[in-house]
């Protein structure tokens, strides 16, 4: 089933089939423009294609975008994910027994 839908253009197609307003949209990478099922209203420019939900992805992306990067960053590092609200807050200093602290706590 996954490959024929790959033979039949899908991924493709959904992609390439994006108004030029997603395409240079910052943050596409994290809703690549929605199901195209739901691409039925226009983008500020007139052309059709744009996600009807597209003025709230784009706010939700936004606010979420440093969570994602401090998530990003703890995981990098093999710190767990139960530290995101410390890494958001500010560099964390990370002590050798492997516990965060706030640059200027003791």
């Amino acid at each position: 089933m996954v490959q024929k839908s790959v033979d039949a253009g899908f991924g493709p197609h959904k992609t390439s089939t994006l108004p030029r307003y997603c395409r240079e949209c910052e943050v596409r990478n994290a809703c690549w423009g929605g199901c195209p099922k739901h691409r039925f209203a226009r983008t500020p420019d007139g052309e059709p294609g744009l996600h009807y939900l597209c003025p709230g992805y784009r706010k939700f992306f936004r606010h979420i975008r440093k969570y994602l990067r401090a998530l990003a960053t703890l995981l990098a590092n093999d710190l767990p994910a139960e530290y995101i609200m410390k890494a958001v807050k500010g560099p964390l200093v990370v002590r050798t027994n492997g516990k965060p602290r706030q640059p200027g706590c003791r």
